[in-house]
């Protein structure tokens, strides 16, 4: 139980995007906000495969006070983590690939199922590879030890693989604390904060015992550190930072081990959507194939249903209406089951455009979804092909970045640039963008984070510039991809010059 809900909070992605969209609020308009933060592009390829047309998406909402910088509740840098914990911090990577085809692409017939989760590399690793055989099972994949189930796998009649949806099922709300008093403000009152005391137990010595403070709507961290809080009964001054408190009710519900359980006795379709439909947390895409030749899709997880608010920046606690009436029913999640193109793919990227409730908001970029079908689609596949397909190099979002640098690379010769720039210019320019040992590949990462850089710093300011690019830079079409585009777009602009 408990490594499940470490994992769910490692694959839990949102709650950075939601401190990142505030602070960026906190100094831009709205729609340099919706601009920077960036939107799932009109090419990039769903799960679920759509017809005609996208749903819109809302622009980038506020803080409710505009003048309130909340801290971030949870460390932004890994490295403020003790060490035996810097596995759980919001810089680990939770990006995978899984893609299943039908027999008509294949060389024998049959369906074929590749996934391959892209956490940490760690000592000890994450995954075990197990085989558990009884009278009535035999299944085979990978586990996390600790777990007596198989997490990714097969059995006689089926298999399945898994990648992370990323759901927003973590919200953020803007406390009013007296630290001193331990009370709180909800719905006009001054209410005593709930303390939960815990122990850590500590091999040869006496346990760590420490407290957690609580709203009704979750606990509030470091509560003691708001020094400069006044008193309840004390008229409250212009704050420049407020206690936040954190809901994430999805770890509460849901069956786990009831989940891969009933998934390593499925036996169908049927059976393999109602184990699905019983994990609560974290939200996962299951790519499915089967002996009898049947391949297909299922979301699982509980998605939250909001009211006030959409869960895009922390919000107003103690109002009296914390925004959540429940979960969207997971019966209506998206499935599909034998698409017309005879394949699935899933890698990170966006579920269903036409799925009638919010998701999330910030989707990873498309760029691997993007190189998988292109690999995939045209060719009869075996396992040797997957192999190649899952080794592959070669960086969609380096061929988004680098026809820019056509114009810089006729402007630099035009103005007689040094040697030196346009030799590096052309080293770029005629990469054939595969990410191997090469040195151009340093070249390129180095001259993208310089770029990110370059571009936003100015206007950010350097704590804010972090913060955003650490989030951005992990694969989000966002920032630089927004304007990469656009030779005039405000963001060139260097404010730090006169022209």
């Amino acid at each position: 139980l408990v490594i499940s809900k470490l994992m769910a909070w490692r694959l839990g992605e949102n709650r950075g995007a939601e401190l990142v969209r505030a602070a960026l609020s906190d100094m831009l308009a709205p729609g340099q906000v919706a601009e920077l933060m960036g939107t799932t592009p009109t090419f990039a390829p769903t799960i679920v495969e759509r017809g005609d047309g996208r749903l819109s998406r809302p622009d980038s909402g506020r803080l409710q006070n505009s003048a309130v910088r909340p801290t971030p509740l949870f460390p932004v840098s890994t490295d403020q983590l003790p060490e035996g914990l810097r596995w759980l911090g919001d810089q680990r990577q939770a990006l995978s690939n899984s893609w299943v085809v039908a027999g008509s692409h294949t060389a024998t017939g049959r369906p074929l199922l590749a996934n391959d989760p892209h956490l940490s590399v760690e000592m000890p690793a994450i995954w075990y590879e197990t085989h558990l055989v009884a009278p009535d099972l035999d299944v085979a994949g990978v586990t996390i030890p600790g777990l007596p189930f198989v997490i990714i796998g097969h059995n006689q009649q089926i298999a399945w693989g898994l990648t992370n949806v990323g759901a927003d099922v973590q919200d953020f709300y803007v406390e009013r604390v007296d630290a001193k008093r331990r009370l709180y403000l909800n719905r006009g009152t001054w209410v005593p904060l709930k303390a939960e005391r815990h122990e850590i137990i500590v091999r040869d010595r006496a346990p760590e015992q420490f407290d957690v403070l609580l709203t009704e709507r979750g606990p509030v961290a470091n509560v003691e550190l708001w020094q400069g809080l006044p008193p309840s009964d004390v008229a409250e001054p212009a704050l420049t930072e407020r206690p936040l408190s954190f809901r994430w009710d999805v770890i509460m519900h849901g069956d786990t081990g009831g989940t891969f359980e009933a998934l390593g006795h499925a036996a169908n379709w049927e059976e393999f959507l109602a184990a699905v439909r019983r994990l609560g947390s974290p939200a996962q895409n299951f790519v499915y194939a089967d002996v009898a030749g049947n391949i297909g899709y299922a979301m699982s997880g509980l998605i939250p249903l909001r009211t006030s608010h959409d869960g895009s920046v922390p919000t107003a606690g103690g109002t009296g209406d914390d925004g959540w009436r429940g979960f969207v029913d997971t019966r209506t999640l998206p499935t599909v089951f034998n698409p017309p193109s005879g394949m699935v793919i899933t890698a990170n990227n966006e579920v269903d455009s036409r799925f009638p409730h919010t998701i999330v908001r910030d989707w990873v970029a498309p760029f691997r979804a993007l190189r998988i079908r292109r690999l995939l689609e045209g060719q009869t596949l075996d396992v040797k092909g997957f192999q190649r397909i899952q080794g592959d190099q070669t960086s969609e979002a380096a061929q988004f970045v680098l026809p820019a640098l056509d114009a810089a690379s006729t402007a630099a010769r035009r103005k007689k640039a040094e040697a030196s720039l346009l030799t590096t210019l052309d080293r770029l320019r005629l990469w054939d963008r595969r990410a191997d040992g090469r040195s151009v590949v340093t070249l390129y990462e180095t001259f993208v984070a310089a770029l990110w850089r370059r571009t936003f710093v100015d206007e950010l300011g350097e704590q804010v510039f972090r913060q955003f690019y650490q989030w951005a830079a992990r694969e989000r079409f966002a920032g630089l991809h927004m304007v990469i585009r656009d030779p005039n777009s405000s963001w060139w602009d260097d404010q730090a010059t006169i022209d």
